[in-house]
């Protein structure tokens, strides 16, 4: 699509839900706001920090249209070619993961441990104290990393796809910032399900964004949970790509500049919050009324239904009282 400005821009239509549109406006119009308090902030606006903001235009209550560009690639995507390159199936982490979640352990490993063991060699941690589960739990996980996993995946394929050194050490830089940028966001207005497949990045530029920006309310209260065990994800992948200096420069530097942005506009941001999380608790509140209205009135059929039975057994049992007393 040419622009009025002659320019070209790629749209990607896509079918989304009817709460979807209205939810992504308001992420869209979070990431213009920020924008205009990080050039507010002589810190920030010293860094050049900004966060790319997704442009959503709907054009049906079920289809939009969402800004998109030939070199944006999720890290699911480089991950899953990384895994065909070495001939492994990239659900084998997966698997192993989900291992450690269930508490089971498997592999000639866990052997030489003092505990019981099943007849097929699993190895439960149920037994164990915290301290011997979180153990075992770091030991497996770094297994898994080192193992089965490439820690360069996100390096190696930036060399490839980029010209020159130069253009990497541009894109790594501004991947920092804009990681560094949407992790302390999403810790602060708790977003969960931070997983691969949400994350795009522009390989030319190193722009990152999340496709699905959105907060976690608990299904009864709705109340802001978080179900994520770390703040935010710095994968070895991630660390291998920042490098040390760049962890504990770029990033931290851009993590702290926007803190401070935050907390100098705390006023404001306070006042935002209860517009931007009023869009989803009033469905929320809505549906759940609904819900109770129809346990009411399920309730009042059940006691009806019962009272009449009831009514109905006395009944027939005087019925049968009187012919018993005739006969």
């Amino acid at each position: 699509m040419t622009g009025d400005d002659g320019l070209k821009s790629n749209y990607l239509i896509q079918y989304c839900l009817n709460w979807e549109n209205p939810s992504d406006e308001r992420i869209s119009q979070l990431h213009v706001l920020m924008n205009r308090l990080f050039q507010c902030h002589s810190n920030c606006r010293s860094k050049s920090i900004s966060i790319t903001n997704s442009l959503v235009v709907p054009i049906a209550p079920r289809v939009r249209l969402m800004r998109e560009h030939v070199q944006y690639q999720s890290f699911q995507k480089i991950y899953e070619r990384d895994c065909d390159k070495r001939n492994t199936s990239y659900m084998t982490s997966a698997i192993a993961m989900h291992n450690i979640s269930t508490l089971e352990q498997t592999g000639p490993q866990y052997k030489k441990q003092k505990h019981k063991h099943n007849k097929d060699g699993r190895h439960h941690l149920i037994g164990m104290s915290n301290v011997e589960q979180r153990k075992i739990r770091l030991k497996e996980y770094e297994r898994i990393s080192n193992t089965m996993n490439n820690s360069a995946t996100l390096t190696e394929y930036l060399i490839e796809k980029l010209p020159n050194a130069s253009s990497l050490w541009c894109v790594r830089k501004e991947m920092t910032k804009q990681y560094a940028i949407s992790s302390i966001l999403s810790y602060c207005f708790y977003i969960e399900q931070r997983d691969l497949n949400k994350y795009i990045m522009r390989i030319d530029t190193g722009d990152v964004m999340s496709l699905q920006w959105r907060s976690m309310y608990h299904r009864e209260t709705g109340k802001l949970i978080s179900t994520d065990h770390v703040p935010f994800r710095l994968t070895p992948s991630l660390q291998h790509l920042m490098t040390p200096i760049g962890i504990h420069g770029m990033l931290a530097e851009t993590m702290m500049s926007t803190a401070s942005c935050l907390h100098s506009n705390l006023s404001f941001i306070e006042d935002y919050a209860s517009l931007f999380y009023q869009g989803d608790m009033l469905p929320w509140y809505n549906n759940k009324k609904k819900l109770k209205k129809e346990e009411t009135f399920q309730a009042k059929n059940s006691s009806s239904s019962a009272t009449a039975a009831s009514t109905a057994a006395a009944a027939a049992a005087a019925a049968a009282a009187a012919a018993a007393a005739a006969a």
